[in-house]
Formats: C-alpha cells, structure tokens, sequence
C-alpha cells in the first residue's frame, strides 16, 4: 500500500474513533442529564408536539429512557459497525452513526427540558425556534465536521 493510501486508511479510522469517543460522551452525558432530572419531570410527560409546538401525546415519564437507550444503541451499533466496514466505506458509516447519535442525543435534550418542572403533559410545550433549532443544530453540526474532515482527507 502506498504511503497516500496509509494515509487514507488512517483518516478513515479515525473517523470511526472520533465517532465512537464522541458518542460514548453523549451517551454519558445523556444518562447523567437524565438521571438528575428524572425526579423533576412530570409523572406523566409529553411525549409529542404538533408543528405549532404544543404537545398532543403524552406518556409514562418512564420513557424519558427511551431516547437515552436507542442513543446507547446507535453507539454499540457503531462500534460493530466500526470493526466491520471495509476501510473506503468508513467515513460514510461514520458519518451515518454520528448523525443518528446527534439526533437522538438532541431530541433526549428536547424532551426533558419540554417537560422540566412542568405539572402535567400539557405544559410540555416547546416553542417553534428551540424545536427547530434542536433538530437542525445536529445537521449543521455534522455539515461543519464533514467539512473538516473532508478538507483534512484532501489534505493528505
């Protein structure tokens, strides 16, 4: 192998750890959020918002779990994934695995503080800009890094 192909093979192994070290992070992260806020959250938490931002499904505060499971999911499924992906299709799975991991942590973030302190499910409303900005904050966050990561990848 050429000393430009080590030199890819490397980036994309990077990838795959700065996904995994990063996602590991807002897996601990989200647990300990939860974990100090779950006594502060309604028994029964809004669980959905319509476009307008007010909430129109609830459920067991229980399921404020949920999203911090599937996060640890798309974790230990990227670490697999990591082990198993031919070294050109790296970076894409990498890319795929931080997507799901940023919008999984960014709705978790969404649904406990839409419920934070709140008497019932009802008053688990978000306004229309902070939903808007958790769901795309992940996207243009992944967009920046992508960038960079491409620019470093030209690079070598």
């Amino acid at each position: 192998m050429t000393s430009e192909g080590q030199g890819q093979q490397a980036a994309q192994t990077d990838a795959g750890k700065v996904v995994a070290v990063a996602g590991a992070l807002l897996l601990a992260l989200d647990l300990a959020l939860t974990s100090l806020l779950y006594e502060r959250l309604p028994q029964t938490i809004a669980i959905h918002w319509s476009a307008s931002g007010t909430a129109d499904n609830q459920g067991d505060r229980s399921l404020a779990w949920f999203m911090p499971m599937c996060l640890g999911f798309v974790v230990a499924l990227g670490l697999v994934a990591r082990r198993r992906t031919k070294p050109s299709e790296a970076p894409l799975v990498a890319a795929a695995v931080a997507l799901g991991i940023l919008y999984l942590f960014s709705g978790s973030l969404l649904l406990l503080l839409a419920n934070l302190d709140n008497q019932g499910w009802q008053q688990g409303s978000v306004a229309g800009r902070s939903m808007l900005l958790t769901l795309t904050l992940p996207a243009l966050v992944f967009a920046a890094a992508l960038s960079v990561y491409r620019a470093r990848s030209e690079a070598r």
